[in-house]
């Protein structure tokens, strides 16, 4: 399940009365990164820290403090049980598992610009930013959803507690991302044209919600026989690769 519901959605993109943010950048990250890996009712299992530090660039110091501090502000439960790296947590007042959405509404953590190496080199404002607007996308007015997004500065100002020129500065530093999203700033006006294609995932990427959740599950068993002696090798990650490559291939064949 590649869902966060629009309550936490809320709670990391608060800013204090002081204009700043209650959540550092890598808390947000990391949340983004757990929610891909969870099942329906908010579970996540066997996350290596490993795992979390290379895809988001952080030390393992890093790592530790955003899962205490998540923890510590009631976004997450974890399972301090957990041996060997891997964590066991849950993300709370996230549980999907009647598959009713309609009282709960969700963001989608799987859209392909969450997944692209410039995202996770934005500053914490730039990336509430994109949240907002990937949910505007889903929740907007139909204009919005179908041709572009149109938002005044002073919306954008009160998102991401800035003035009107660091706004300004904070859109222009944001061509890393032009391939998904570009910005035309027109007087007190941001235009924000959508391409479905390049946004959002298509059927056959990759980096599809069951591959995923694959990847991450022949990792952790990989680790474990490797711990047990089972098996001599060093390179997990292309080996899983390797392994959902085949799997993906047998179900385009409708193997049985």
């Amino acid at each position: 399940m590649t869902k966060l519901a629009l309550t936490i959605i809320d709670k990391i993109s608060h800013i204090d009365e002081n204009r700043k943010f209650l959540f550092t950048r890598i808390e947000v990250l990391l949340l983004i990164f757990l929610s891909r890996l969870q099942n329906d009712d908010g579970s996540v299992f066997g996350v290596h820290y490993k795992d979390v530090i290379m895809q988001l660039g952080i030390s393992p110091t890093s790592f530790y403090d955003a899962l205490k501090s998540l923890e510590i502000k009631n976004i997450i439960k974890i399972d301090w049980n957990s041996k060997h790296g891997y964590y066991d947590l849950r993300i709370l007042n996230n549980d999907y598992s009647n598959g009713d959405y309609s009282k709960n509404p969700y963001l989608n953590t799987n859209h392909l610009i969450l997944h692209s190496p410039a995202f996770y080199n934005l500053s914490l404002s730039q990336i509430i930013f994109i949240l907002r607007i990937i949910r505007i996308m889903n929740f907007g007015s139909r204009k919005e959803r179908n041709n572009y997004i149109s938002l005044r500065l002073e919306t954008i100002m009160g998102w991401v507690g800035k003035s009107r020129r660091s706004v300004l500065k904070m859109i222009k530093k944001m061509s890393s991302i032009k391939h998904f999203l570009s910005f035309e700033v027109e007087g007190n006006n941001v235009f924000i044209p959508l391409d479905y294609n390049k946004f959002r995932l298509n059927e056959h990427s990759p980096r599809k919600e069951a591959d995923i959740k694959t990847f991450h599950a022949l990792k952790h068993v990989l680790r474990k026989t490797k711990n047990k002696g089972l098996f001599v090798g060093d390179d997990i990650m292309n080996m899983a690769k390797d392994i959902c490559g085949l799997i993906r291939q047998y179900k385009v064949k409708d193997f049985r």
